[in-house]
């Protein structure tokens, strides 16, 4: 009976240990079981939020590469437009030099035209009369040639009457002191 007892005794405290254990495991089992719950709910969320995070950083990626494609096109434009604005602006600097030109000779010409006009000479009667003046300068030219051939032959006749009258022209010495 003894062994009975000690059977019994063994078998109570074993229950008692069991039952201490299972109470104590049991608040730590249910405890690791919420952190466990805890911790998967947590990490759901988590994987939740990395994937929505990967597909916002696709999108901003995405969005990223979108933008800087239309930065490059835009800058492209800008040079093009501001090429484009260059050679507009040499071309409008060579029509005002061009402009400014034609202005001067413009003025040049019309100073000239007041110049004709202020002649009150028609146009087309200058030829006429430069081909007038043309004649008598001409002639005018052509009168003293004759007039130095026959100064020429009054000097030789005169000589030959002085020589024939015996008229010597020696002009007499001229006086001291004056």
């Amino acid at each position: 009976m003894l062994t009975r007892i000690s059977l019994i005794v063994a078998i109570l405290a074993s229950i008692g240990s069991l039952l201490v254990s299972h109470l104590q495991l049991s608040k730590k089992i249910t405890g690791l079981e919420s952190d466990l719950a805890s911790t998967r709910a947590q990490l759901g969320q988590t994987q939740s939020e990395l994937t929505e995070a990967n597909s916002k950083l696709a999108e901003t990626t995405e969005l990223v590469d979108k933008t800087q494609r239309q930065l490059d096109q835009t800058n492209q434009r800008l040079a093009d437009m501001t090429n484009r604005a260059k050679q507009q602006q040499d071309r409008a600097d060579r029509a005002e030099k061009d402009l400014n030109e034609t202005k001067t000779e413009l003025t040049a010409n019309q100073r000239e035209l007041a110049a004709w006009k202020a002649l009150d000479i028609p146009v087309d009667e200058v030829r006429n009369r430069l081909q007038d003046l043309i004649k008598v300068n001409n002639a005018f030219v052509a009168q003293q040639d004759e007039n130095g051939i026959l100064l020429r032959k009054v000097n030789e006749l005169k000589g030959r009457l002085d020589d024939i009258l015996g008229v010597d022209e020696t002009p007499p010495p001229a006086m001291p002191g004056v």
